[in-house]
């Protein structure tokens, strides 16, 4: 599962990275292809009890360097370096100046470092889209026709999935906000 900047999750199939890019062979969304700028987190173990809890709690800590998280036991283990390239079989790793590739069966995920960046001149998400599956990921446009949803990604990528996969479409997103969080204009004690 990928992880992308503005929090959308994405299950894949398959996924080849280079510094600059990323293509992504998604289950759902067909092949896409994104800045790698825009891309936080792959998991590529599967989430069970204990050690997701361990994943995320990986994923919101405060990196410097890229993170290489391995899968021992049932224990997460990590390793931090910069990662160059991803494919099928492997992924280059480089660590305190030498570069080893480490075979992508042994390895559960990768945390890239991300410099914090303002989205200045990015399209604003219009709609929070769920899947069925699970995977859920921000459009800056959508539009429904009889059978397909088609919408397009930050950052550019077009999409185009049946109706039938959709959960719900989140107009709202991040704009609700609680009357207990709001700061009253005045207050009046009525006895």
């Amino acid at each position: 599962r990928v992880r992308l900047s503005d929090g959308s999750l994405i299950s894949c199939r398959g996924l080849a990275a280079t510094p600059r890019q990323v293509k992504l062979q998604t289950e759902h969304l067909g092949d896409l292809t994104l800045p790698a700028a825009r891309v936080t987190a792959v998991r590529f173990g599967k989430a069970e009890r204990g050690v997701v809890e361990s994943w995320h709690d990986l994923l919101s800590r405060e990196i410097k360097r890229d993170r290489l998280v391995i899968l021992k036991g049932k224990t997460l283990d990590y390793l931090d370096g910069v990662v160059g390239e991803v494919n099928d079989e492997q992924i280059k790793f480089l660590l305190d100046g030498d570069e080893i590739p480490v075979p992508l069966q042994r390895v559960y995920g990768i945390i890239f470092f991300r410099k914090a960046t303002t989205s200045q001149g990015a399209a604003p998400i219009v709609c929070q889209a769920a899947l069925r599956s699970g995977d859920a990921f921000g459009l800056t446009s959508v539009s429904i026709d009889d059978k397909a949803c088609h919408g397009v990604l930050v950052g550019g990528a077009k999409v185009s999935l049946p109706v039938a996969q959709l959960e719900r479409l989140d107009f709202a997103a991040s704009r609700i906000i609680h009357l207990s969080a709001m700061t009253p204009r005045d207050v009046e004690h009525v006895p």
